[in-house]
């Protein structure tokens, strides 16, 4: 019978093994909940490519891509406050052309994503007027 203690004990052995595991291919594991009944478990597991989730990584992605969201090179990295949260922006998804702005929560880390048009207006990118 599978019970909560059983669930702890394993997720701890597999945690071990997730920090040898990790390294090796360059990202990291973690264990972000799940569910389970007497006979039956369900783990969630989340896996970060350390390169791509890597301070360096996003800022030369957003040297490629700025130019293309009316953004310059310093405006990687801006924090602002925006209803309560310190939010900063660290890049785009260009796979989604409505919501390609991508921004986290300071606090948390918690990744957002939000349009051209809002990210311009959250962190006060002004508009270049062509004369």
């Amino acid at each position: 019978m599978i019970d909560k203690s059983m669930l702890e004990s394993i997720k701890r052995d597999m945690e071990k093994a997730a920090k040898d595991a990790g390294p090796k291919y360059g990202v990291e594991i973690h264990f972000a909940g799940g569910t389970y009944t007497d006979v039956e478990a369900t783990l969630k597991l989340k896996i970060t490519d350390n390169v791509k989730n890597s301070d360096e990584y996003m800022k030369q992605e957003w040297d490629k891509y700025c130019g293309w969201y009316g953004f310059k090179p310093e405006h990687f990295g801006a924090t602002v406050v925006h209803h309560g949260n310190e939010i900063r922006l660290i890049g785009f998804n260009t796979d989604k052309p409505k919501n390609c702005i991508s921004f986290i929560k300071t606090k948390d880390g918690s990744k957002y994503m939000c349009s051209q048009e809002a990210g311009h207006n959250i962190f006060k990118i002004p508009e270049d007027k062509e004369s």
